[in-house]
């Protein structure tokens, strides 16, 4: 099985998630370096590891962007584990 286009992928969750919170009158939400690069090295772990887990390298969330140099006030993290490559739907 290929690889899915994984840039391409997280384009279009930000377009949907925005198209969503257009229908919602709320303001988009934007992609930031820091973070991005914190949860494609998460991602890259559990996947290399063959787990599925917020906290499967002992740390949580906040901790793994604070590690990253990332400020929070507040932090949430979504995971999904498909074999497919498509984005989801809104319903």
């Amino acid at each position: 099985m290929p690889l899915p286009d994984l840039a391409s992928i997280e384009t279009a969750l930000f377009q949907k998630t925005n198209a969503l919170r257009d229908q919602k009158h709320l303001e988009h939400v934007s992609r930031n370096t820091t973070l991005t690069i914190a949860a494609r090295s998460y991602a890259s772990y559990l996947a290399d590891k063959g787990v599925f887990s917020h906290t499967a390298d002992g740390l949580s969330a906040e901790e793994r962007v604070s590690l990253e140099g990332y400020k929070w006030c507040k932090l949430s993290e979504n995971l999904s584990l498909r074999r497919q490559s498509q984005v989801f739907t809104a319903t």
